[in-house]
């Protein structure tokens, strides 16, 4: 024990704001950690925040003053200083409300890595959506990452591909595959 440790077990991901705080997400305790600097200590935070979310914390990043939360209920977007939330399901257009990774691009939006495909959230709140209906290789979507040329890279059971936001059409996605298949 001791205040560098976290409060919680099964650890799932982390993010860190503009402010230095650390958000760290677990799938068993149904919440989130936070580190601030100066304080030296983790301790459970935004207790309550996330409302419906009843089951476990998949991922999470930071946008701006925002922390998005991806769940196997959906996403949620929260704003820490004012505890105001926003919740995504497929409802409001997600492919599928287990959301396993998000990583944003250079142009605002979001795409979310779910159990059924990918979903892009645009800077105005709407989603499209892609599966294997719109050639992805693979429709379960692990984990993601942007690199430092802007391009997304998603990663699933069996395939790695890519795609350049800025060539993206709102009903077609292009995607350079770089694994089609791990034996």
């Amino acid at each position: 024990t001791g205040s560098f440790h976290l409060p919680f077990r099964h650890f799932t991901g982390w993010a860190q704001s503009s402010d230095g705080v650390i958000y760290i997400g677990y799938n068993r305790s149904k919440g989130i950690a936070c580190y601030r600097q100066g304080q030296d200590r983790f301790e459970p935070c935004l207790v309550g925040a996330v409302g419906n979310y009843d089951d476990q914390v998949n991922c999470l990043l930071t946008d701006g003053p925002f922390l998005w939360i991806g769940s196997n209920s959906g996403l949620c977007r929260i704003e820490p200083s004012s505890g105001k939330t926003e919740f995504y399901t497929r409802k409001e257009g997600l492919i599928n409300n287990n959301v396993n990774t998000i990583v944003a691009d250079r142009f605002n939006h979001l795409w979310v890595g779910t159990a059924s495909g990918l979903s892009r959230l645009d800077s105005s709140g709407n989603f499209i959506s892609y599966s294997d209906q719109n050639d992805l290789p693979e429709i379960g979507i692990n984990a993601s990452f942007s690199d430092p040329d802007g391009v997304l890279h998603f990663i699933t059971t069996h395939a790695f591909f890519s795609l350049q936001p800025d060539q993206q059409t709102t009903s077609e996605i292009s995607l350079q595959p770089v694994i089609e298949s791990v034996f």
